[in-house]
């Protein structure tokens, strides 16, 4: 079959193709009359029931594609499998081989065992058909033509049915198809979100509505939809797929039987496609592969990183150390213990969501395919490192609530160290720091510290000191309207976080200076300087005096302190020898170490002190004075 890309099909193609698929399936059904109704069960996965949902358009985050499976199943050793493209064929990532998985071209796949509809058919079973699905379909619209394609390799005839595969694809479009081996019914999810499980919902004569896990699963998305209008792949993991009615929210040990994450449910997939940029390869699927999701962890895999990493392939094991953990001797689970798990697997979680939003922002078009392969394999390594070490760590998480310039925030710490005097501050920038000790039982042993910062508190620059050690972060990552900043450390340590000023490049303002006496200066007299420095941006470091009695060769430096009722920096000018000329400067500088310099225009300013006179020359000075007087009296007189 020659593929289409969908893009560039008008809308009436399309929906001529979907009647065409749609008028396939009616006649299959009419052909084949005299069926084998007895469902069928899989050989090698008879436990598999599970839960799917799809959100779509309008419905979702950023108006991407979102398709979840929770696997109910007796294979209780899961992990992702990664198959490159070969002969033709896609690569994809799948959760072991068959069940749920992506391919390199943004078309995720998954099924669920519909028993009534197995009827009518040969040849493959589910697992092989999501196969060869995902091997070699990019589309929806191409799925579900295959399926009712009477010559085709897994059209009517060609398959045993039973099932309903739920897909997604880079263009955006979500369907669950239900598939029996005759037939193939497509219900098309448009801009809104719907669920699947185990019975028929869609398929003429067997569809009924809604009833227990996809009933719970329709409950839970409407409550999200109508909190926040719309729904994420970060909702539907942590809340769709481990949905348990909100019973580790409560005070009373629980079970989860008859839940979408239950007993049975050994693994779950989130896959978010509807980015067509480079053919599909930018889109992902999160997977959880331990028992049960509601205590497992969700990571990354983007089938054009290539293989996943190590660790995943047997993770489970660490899934299954949380379940125990959790659970009494009965078997129930305790909500604390589950709620504890939760909080520091969500925050791990929450960092692969961010880093993907970030990663899918970062990447510009036109990159070269070696070069978009390494940045997708760098952030799965990454972040599924993170989120491995953090889930095993088992670090606590703290909310710590601040009131600064009058106002309520919170700031998140999450670490494996016990953290304490926790506090925030106005510093010398007039902005918040932020400061708390980490400390640790085990001697000489170092420690993490992951903190989420509301951007109120500090945005732009940082500088982040560990106990006396700084560095800066230029542009730290923000998510949520917060800042997330991550270290390490010995303990005990001090950590004080705070924001850099923006740059400050106006020196400080230095006013007109005022001397004491502002007249005549007596010989030895001293002689005080006051003046007002300002700074817009930052504030004042310090200011300086200097002065010169013999005309600039040498200059006298002396500080200048603030007074504390005024605010006018001052120092005093010693007193000096009769006839003595002293100049002076003035120097400040602000935080941001920039300059000023008051000067006037002489350039320096000059004070004079007084010349001793000689008992003659006292002399002189006195007759003049009285003659002087003599004449305006004489003068006086002669105008009377």
């Amino acid at each position: 079959m020659k593929r289409f890309e969908r893009k560039n099909v008008k809308k009436s193609a399309t929906l001529k193709l979907l009647l065409c698929v749609f008028l396939l399936a009616s006649i299959t059904i009419l052909l084949l009359p005299n069926f084998n109704i007895q469902p069928r069960i899989e050989n090698n996965d008879h436990f598999e029931e599970c839960t799917s949902v799809i959100v779509t358009g309008t419905a979702a985050k950023d108006g991407r594609a979102i398709l979840m499976k929770n696997r109910d199943t007796s294979d209780t050793m899961n992990k992702p499998s990664y198959y490159p493209p070969k002969d033709g064929k896609y690569g994809y990532v799948m959760v072991n081989t068959y069940w749920m998985g992506i391919n390199e071209k943004g078309l995720a796949v998954m099924n669920t065992l519909v028993s009534a509809l197995g009827f009518g058919g040969n040849g493959m079973d589910n697992g092989a058909l999501n196969h060869w699905i995902v091997e070699h379909c990019e589309t929806v619209e191409e799925v579900c033509f295959e399926l009712n394609n009477t010559s085709g390799e897994i059209g009517p005839g060609k398959r045993f049915g039973g099932t309903c595969v739920g897909v997604v694809d880079r263009f955006g479009t979500g369907a669950f198809i239900e598939v029996s081996g005759v037939g193939a019914y497509a219900r098309f999810i448009v801009n809104g979100y719907d669920s699947q499980a185990n019975h028929p919902r869609y398929y003429p004569g067997y569809a009924s509505g809604p009833s227990g896990r996809d009933q719970y699963a329709l409950d839970i998305m409407n409550a999200i939809y109508a909190e926040k209008g719309y729904i994420s792949w970060e909702d539907v993991a942590q809340n769709v797929s481990r949905y348990v009615r909100n019973k580790e929210k409560g005070t009373s040990n629980f079970s989860i039987s008859g839940e979408i994450s239950n007993t049975g449910t050994q693994a779950a997939m989130v896959a978010v496609s509807g980015d067509p940029r480079y053919d599909g390869k930018l889109n992902c699927m999160w997977g959880e592969y331990g028992n049960p999701p509601m205590v497992g962890l969700f990571i990354p895999s983007m089938p054009y990183a290539g293989q996943p990493p190590s660790v995943l392939n047997s993770f489970w094991n660490y899934v299954w150390e949380k379940r125990s953990y959790a659970q009494d001797p009965s078997g129930y689970y305790i909500p604390s213990k589950v709620r504890e798990i939760q909080s520091y697997t969500f925050f791990a979680e929450d960092v692969t969501f961010w880093k993907y939003e970030e990663l899918i922002k970062s990447i510009p078009d036109g990159l070269p395919e070696y070069e978009l392969k390494a940045r997708l394999q760098e952030y799965v390594n990454q972040t599924v490192q993170t989120a491995t070490q953090l889930y095993i760590a088992e670090p606590q998480v703290l909310h710590h609530a601040v009131t600064y310039n009058g106002n309520d925030y919170k700031i998140t710490t999450v670490s494996n160290s016990t953290i304490g005097d926790f506090n925030c501050s106005t510093n010398l920038y007039a902005s918040a720091e932020i400061s708390f000790n980490v400390t640790s039982t085990l001697p000489d042993s170092s420690g993490f510290c992951y903190i989420m910062i509301p951007t109120e508190l500090v945005n732009g620059s940082l500088a982040i000191n560990v106990s006396n050690e700084e560095y800066v972060i230029e542009d730290p990552p923000q998510y949520e309207n917060s800042t997330l900043l991550s270290f390490t450390y010995n303990h005990p340590s001090q950590i004080k976080i705070a924001s850099l000023p923006p740059p400050d490049l106006e020196p400080p303002i230095i006013g007109m200076p005022i001397r004491d006496p502002a007249g005549i200066v007596e010989p030895y007299q001293a002689v005080k300087v006051s003046v007002n420095i300002t700074d817009v941006d930052t504030s004042v470091k310090n200011a300086t005096l200097l002065y010169s009695t013999d005309n600039g060769t040498s200059w006298t430096i002396t500080e200048m302190t603030p007074d504390s009722e005024t605010g006018y920096y001052e120092a005093m000018i010693p007193g000096q020898p009769p006839d003595t000329w002293v100049r002076f400067i003035i120097v400040a500088y602000d935080l941001a170490e920039n300059q000023a310099i008051k000067d006037d225009v002489d350039p320096y300013y000059v004070n004079q002190v007084i010349p001793e006179f000689s008992s003659a020359t006292m002399l002189l000075l006195l007759m003049v004075a009285s003659i002087s007087f003599a004449i305006a009296c004489q003068r006086k007189s002669f105008r009377l």
